[in-house]
């Protein structure tokens, strides 16, 4: 398999290839958008390598479809992403400035006052602590559920300390969102 073409990402994005690495693999789903006269253009990261654009123009369907490439191999995406990258990319062009869920890139927000923007970033990181908590927890509980399928497997002391380190790591995600 080739190499992944990174070029179109980080011309939207404005990150060098070694950041734009980094932030697809920091394990937080996040995107960028970029609203230029012709299109709307968003990278989207996974968290976990998987890079997309999404493109708000398309060949075969023009301005009423969407072309969508993956950068790599593979991208997810959750059910609520994906909706909100669709409804950035229709929204109306008249902002043609870069947006993301990375708040040190609040480009695009400008038009809002200090107090809306408290609250747009308060909403967002209750989301995104939510959301990390789940993704930790589910993982856990399909794992569990995994072993529990499995006649074979006897909890051992390893096993107890690694269910000990998962909860560790679940209370340090919801601490360090407060």
């Amino acid at each position: 398999m080739p190499d992944p073409d990174y070029r179109e990402a980080i011309r939207i994005t404005g990150k060098n290839e070694i950041d734009l690495i980094n932030w697809a693999q920091d394990m937080q789903p996040d995107f960028i958008v970029n609203r230029s006269d012709d299109a709307v253009q968003i990278v989207y990261t996974d968290g976990d390598g998987g890079l997309m654009l999404f493109t708000g123009i398309c060949e075969i369907f023009d301005d009423c479809g969407i072309k969508i490439e993956t950068i790599n191999a593979y991208c997810d995406i959750a059910d609520e992403d994906f909706m909100t990258v669709l409804n950035l990319i229709r929204e109306p062009l008249e902002n043609n400035k870069m947006h993301s869920r990375d708040h040190s890139w609040l480009h695009g927000d400008e038009h809002l006052n200090d107090s809306d923007k408290v609250e747009q970033l308060q909403k967002q990181y209750a989301k995104e602590a939510r959301q990390d908590f789940f993704m930790l927890a589910n993982d856990l509980a399909a794992n569990l559920k995994f072993l529990e399928s499995d006649i074979n497997f006897v909890p051992d002391a390893d096993d107890i300390e690694m269910l000990a380190d998962l909860n560790d790591q679940l209370s340090q995600s919801v601490a360090r969102r407060f």
